[in-house]
């Protein structure tokens, strides 16, 4: 890797140096599990298939774009102010319709290689093949940028996954669990990296303040 690249690499992490956009990620994903929660105890209950089917993409567009404004908000108050502000290269307008429909086209693509591989596994065993496609994802990110937890955040993916096809529920139920539970894990790392970022950064500005 060259110097170019290193840089470039440092000041992406710098992103998940406080922890706070996994927390935010990590609520929208569990948004969308939640709401597949909600999705699998009301079916077949008249219209709400349709208010759901229609609302919950739109729900998790507008949880998603809040959380896309909020973020670098937060991160003035917090985090910039302790460890410095890193001013990101500034995007042109088609660089960000490609940001935007990028998940789009990833969830669309990972939906595309499910329904190849549910011909081809057994039904039971496709929320393993969700999960480790997320795991792979997020390992793949955590190489990248070289962030140990990731790795970890991966596995978890993957035990999940193992766990929800043993369980062999259906596909709605094992969608919710498997996209609670990515939500989740990531809120709860984000919250664990937050507070050990406070508390180092906490230990620096006393040291400074002491010399």
């Amino acid at each position: 890797m060259n110097s170019l690249s290193k840089d470039l690499t440092r000041t992406l992490r710098y992103w998940y140096i406080d922890g706070l956009s996994e927390i935010a990620g990590g609520l929208v994903i569990l948004l969308l599990g939640l709401t597949d929660l909600l999705a699998a105890l009301v079916t077949g209950l008249p219209y709400w298939n349709w208010i759901l089917g229609i609302g919950q993409p739109l729900l998790i567009f507008g949880a998603a774009l809040l959380t896309r404004n909020l973020l670098p908000k937060i991160k003035e108050k917090v985090t910039y102010p302790r460890t410095g502000y890193v001013e990101y290269r500034k995007r042109t307008p088609s660089q960000k319709l490609r940001r935007i429909l990028l998940p789009f086209l990833v969830a669309f693509l990972i939906s595309a290689l499910l329904g190849v591989f549910n011909q081809l596994i057994p039904d039971r065993y496709w929320p393993l093949l969700l999960a480790a496609c997320m795991g792979l994802a997020i390992t793949y990110l955590g190489i990248w940028l070289d962030l140990r937890r990731f790795y970890l955040e991966g596995f978890f993916c993957l035990v999940l996954g193992a766990a929800l096809s043993w369980a062999n529920l259906s596909d709605q139920w094992a969608a919710a669990y498997i996209f609670s539970g990515l939500g989740l894990m990531w809120v709860i790392s984000g919250f664990i990296v937050f507070i050990r970022y406070l508390r180092s950064t906490a230990a620096r500005e006393q040291g400074a303040g002491d010399e």
